[in-house]
């Protein structure tokens, strides 16, 4: 325990610095170069939403994670959301991480390896892996889909679907988002190809800033006004798209159930017959609207980092060229690296995204005492083991 308070006083320290140089180096950056400003809508409520109370049907053994480990009740109310979501037709279920638990998440391999090309991409990857293995070692189930998750939810939903991961670097800007939703196509088309031309209907579950690489996702399966300038991007960036367009032609055939867990309202999302959108949010208090700072210190008001992670909170890569291709995205995704504007965007406390249906939760994890280190903010509790059937069937009978 003490190990993982240190680790994220650390973690914190460090977000912090890098966000005060980023303010520094913003103000040098944005003398040469002027983009147009698209200001997210962070005032009218536009979308739907419910108040909702976290309650444990069933009690959870987190000293043993294997199935047949766990209660009896436990079981059959997963089963009984398995069967729902296989009538629901759902045949894939993707888990997606967020910020900073990824593999490049300060963009330090990313880095390294445009100083030493020679590097080659298997010390890149093996690089990448240590950074990934670590992250999951520190963060265990607290904000982090780890391999025990996934392995106890496919055997409780009794191998009726294709369970699987996805994970990328995890960093936080708009080019590290977009070339991750990229290569997220990439892989619903490979899951894709390899079913033999079965009809598919993918349940992709994401936390944090997962949720932004959907949104990005549904703008390509839309073909959207900005599709060309992220083309344009991804190329100056060196990232491979040569079957971006025959990824997205394939996946057009297919359906999509996306569930957001704490993500910010950053992105736009569009929806259509084959996306349906939810998303769920540590929240506590009477009205859709983010917490006061009086309630951080233990997490009164619900997930801060779901309301701080708004336009304007980005950090700048230690890049030239990512810094100038982050410039060239603001047109279509919003400010990224910006402290004044995201200070202005912070006062509007806003909670909803303007597409989809909200479940407001009270996950019940605050505390008498300071919790906010232990809690991420309140950002963690999506993905801790106990709140696995919870969320589940929040998500069944929502879509099914």
């Amino acid at each position: 325990m003490i190990y993982l308070v240190v680790l994220i006083i650390a973690f914190t320290g460090i977000f912090a610095l890098y966000f005060l140089w980023a303010g520094y180096r913003l103000k040098q950056w944005k003398g040469k170069y002027s983009p147009i400003n698209y200001a997210q809508n962070y005032d009218a409520i536009t979308s739907s939403y419910q108040f909702l109370s976290f309650a444990s049907k069933a009690p959870f053994n987190p000293d043993d994670l294997q199935y047949d480990k766990q209660n009896n009740l436990w079981k059959s109310s997963m089963l009984e959301c398995a069967d729902k979501m296989k009538a629901g037709g759902v045949t894939d279920v993707l888990f997606v991480h967020g910020t900073f638990v990824g593999d490049d998440p300060f963009d330090i391999v990313h880095l390294i390896h445009s100083v030493i090309p020679a590097l080659g991409d298997t010390a890149s990857n093996y690089l990448k892996a240590g950074i990934k293995n670590s992250n999951n070692l520190w963060a265990k189930d607290l904000g982090n889909f780890t391999s025990e998750y996934l392995s106890l939810f496919k055997e409780a939903t009794q191998n009726y679907f294709l369970v699987d991961s996805f994970d990328w670097s995890g960093a936080n800007h708009h080019l590290a988002r977009l070339k991750a939703s990229v290569d997220l196509v990439k892989k619903i088309s490979s899951l894709i190809n390899n079913s033999s031309g079965a009809q598919k209907k993918f349940l992709i579950i994401g936390h944090s800033h997962a949720g932004a690489l959907f949104a990005l996702l549904t703008q390509a399966l839309s073909s959207k006004r900005c599709m060309n300038n992220f083309i344009n991007v991804l190329n100056k960036a060196g990232h491979d798209i040569s079957k971006l367009r025959e990824d997205i032609a394939l996946m057009s055939h297919h359906k999509y159930d996306i569930v957001t867990l704490g993500t910010p309202p950053r992105y736009p999302f569009a929806i259509s017959h084959q996306i349906r959108i939810l998303h769920m949010i540590n929240h506590r208090g009477e009205k859709p609207i983010g917490g006061s700072l009086l309630g951080v210190l233990n997490t009164r008001d619900g997930d801060y980092i779901q309301q701080w992670g708004i336009a304007g909170s980005d950090i700048i890569s230690a890049l030239g060229i990512d810094r100038q291709l982050n410039g060239e995205l603001v047109s279509c995704l919003g400010e990224g690296a910006d402290l004044n504007f995201w200070m202005q965007n912070m006062k509007h406390q806003r909670r909803l995204h303007d597409q989809g249906h909200h479940l407001l939760i009270d996950y019940k994890n605050s505390s008498s005492i300071p919790n906010c280190l232990l809690t991420i903010f309140g950002h963690g509790v999506y993905t801790k083991y106990n709140s696995m059937l919870f969320n589940t069937q929040q998500i069944t009978n929502h879509f099914y």
